[in-house]
């Protein structure tokens, strides 16, 4: 799978979709969240799942860009 408009635009919607938790900023923290996702074949991101969490309310946000991002192109075979 790959992200409709290609990787740069998939980063700018990102960048501009997250919205830091205010306690998050607060509290001054930093770091990363990782997740994994699967592709469905309508380019949807479904099995949404942290990998690495930072904490409780920077993870749900991450969750939440990634269920509403655009679509992706759906790998396919043959």
């Amino acid at each position: 799978a790959s992200p409709t408009g290609g990787y740069e635009k998939l980063y700018q919607s990102l960048n501009e979709a997250i919205h830091y938790p205010e306690a998050a900023v607060r509290d001054s923290v930093q770091g990363v969240v990782v997740v994994d996702f699967v592709v469905n074949k309508s380019g949807k991101a479904e099995q949404i799942r942290i990998q690495q969490s930072l904490r409780e309310d920077c993870d749900k946000e991450a969750i939440r860009v990634i269920e509403n991002m655009d679509p992706w192109l759906p790998a396919l075979l043959n």
